[in-house]
């Protein structure tokens, strides 16, 4: 079994050498997968990631 809880993605940008911006691309994201199954999580992008168990 495969057991995700609270996964974060931070990106870290700066716009100029003093002022940086911060972001999460995934805040919180939890989820569970049982042996054989497939699962793929899609952005609002439409990128996609793919986990196998």
């Amino acid at each position: 079994m495969l057991k995700v809880d609270n996964l974060k993605k931070k990106f870290v940008r700066y716009k100029n050498k003093k002022e940086k911006e911060e972001f999460y691309a995934d805040n919180g994201i939890s989820f569970e997968a049982n042996e054989g199954e497939i699962i793929g999580i899609l952005g609002p992008n439409g990128a996609r990631k793919n986990y196998t168990s």
